[in-house]
């Protein structure tokens, strides 16, 4: 084997476990349904106005700023989680967040996919933070 071809298979090696960690995988992943979830709220709040729980008679347009100031908080923390700043406070960040919204849906109606898909991703923010 060329020197040349063994350096290339070393460098890949490399990038593998420095980029390729399941750590870094799972940052990836977490970080891109808050950014991606942020983005819609604050682009489209009205779309998630029903899922608001009406604990307090409040209008549509406080409903839709609420919903616009909680899409940047999760916009802020999938931006923490993928650059790495401060990892476990915004994982903890996130973790609350997740556990919120979990029981507002659970809340709103029972057991559903919805409710699954927020407790798996409230699990694994929590693994992010205890990592």
């Amino acid at each position: 084997m060329s020197s040349s071809m063994q350096y290339k298979n070393r460098k890949k090696t490399i990038t593998h476990k420095i980029i390729l960690t399941q750590k870094n995988i799972l940052r990836f992943a977490i970080s891109f349904l808050f950014i991606l979830f942020g983005a819609w709220e604050i682009y489209a709040p009205a779309y998630w106005a029903p899922f608001f729980p009406n604990l307090i008679n409040i209008s549509n347009a406080t409903i839709s700023v609420i919903i616009s100031i909680h899409g940047i908080l999760l916009l802020i923390i999938g931006l923490a989680i993928i650059t790495g700043y401060k990892l476990k406070a915004f994982a903890l960040f996130g973790t609350i967040m997740m556990i919120i919204i979990s029981l507002s849906l659970f809340y709103l109606s029972g057991i559903t996919d919805l409710f699954i898909r927020d407790v798996a991703i409230t699990i694994a923010t929590a693994a992010l933070m205890l990592d």
